[in-house]
């Protein structure tokens, strides 16, 4: 199910849009197809660490208070924004990823064919890396940060 739903998220945005949304895309929708399907399924037996059975109170946890529905679309904007922002600036509609700031072009012969052969650099700022930047920034904008929360290190501590 969770595979199927990736590649079904995947596919059509690597081949239509472009490579830098597929893994996003396939991601949201293989979450949103399992949330729905857990949604009509239950499984029988509920296995924790080590896979060690847990009876069902203790795998459904404290009560969680429901999210209304400006705390949903805060979560989902950020995605949403990626998105938007990457396939209107990265699509092939766009005119920004062709622009060229400098293009440097080395004509050179071949040691192995011996035929002439060209190598070039084209020096693009505006592709795929430059639109994730422009989607953060929109994203700044409706989330509105403290700067201390934008200057403070993220600490990774594993949880196994």
């Amino acid at each position: 199910m969770g595979s199927l739903s990736y590649i079904l998220g995947q596919f059509p945005v690597s081949q239509w849009v472009g490579p830098y949304l597929p893994d996003v895309t396939g991601s949201l929708v293989s979450f949103g197809a399992l949330l729905l399907f857990l949604r009509v399924w239950r499984p029988r037996h509920i296995l924790g660490y080590g896979g060690v059975e847990l009876d069902e109170v203790a795998a459904a946890g404290p009560d969680l208070p429901r999210l209304s529905a400006k705390e949903v679309w805060r979560a989902w904007m950020p995605f949403i924004v990626l998105i938007v922002v990457v396939v209107l600036w990265t699509g092939p509609w766009s005119p920004l990823p062709k622009i060229s700031w400098l293009l440097l072009k080395v004509t050179g012969i071949s040691s192995i064919s011996h035929k002439v052969t060209d190598v070039e650099f084209s020096f693009t700022p505006f592709v795929g890396g430059t639109s994730i930047l422009a989607s953060w920034l929109v994203i700044l904008l409706f989330v509105r940060p403290q700067p201390a929360i934008l200057k403070r290190k993220r600490q990774i501590i594993p949880t196994f």
